[in-house]
C-alpha cells in the first residue's frame, strides 16, 4: 500500500534565521540593519552592498551602525516594479 504524503509530515524549518527573516518580512521595523534589509528585500548581501555603493539605497549612520530606512527600501521596490512594468517583464 502506497502512503499518500501528508504536508504536515514535512520537517518544519524552525531555524532562528528562518524565523527571524519571516518576522522581518511580516512586520519590518522603521530602521533595519544589514541582515534585516536583506531579508526585507529578499536579496543577497552582495546585492544590497552594490545597491548602496551605487547610491540607489541611502543609509543612516547611527552610533557607528549602518542602518536602512524602511521607506528607502520601499522606494527601491516601487522603482523596480515600475521599470519592470515598462519593459514588459
Amino acid at each position: 500500500m502506497v502512503k499518500t504524503p501528508n504536508p504536515q509530515d514535512r520537517p518544519i524549518d524552525n531555524s532562528i534565521t528562518t524565523v527571524y527573516r519571516e518576522s522581518v518580512r511580516r512586520d519590518p521595523p522603521i530602521l533595519m540593519n544589514h541582515p534585516e534589509a536583506e531579508a526585507f528585500l529578499r536579496i543577497s548581501e552582495r546585492s544590497l552592498r552594490n545597491l548602496v555603493r551605487r547610491g540607489q539605497i541611502p543609509v543612516v549612520r547611527l552610533g557607528g551602525r549602518v542602518l536602512y530606512r524602511r521607506e528607502s527600501l520601499m522606494v527601491v521596490i516601487r522603482v523596480n516594479l515600475r521599470n519592470r512594468n515598462r519593459t514588459g517583464n
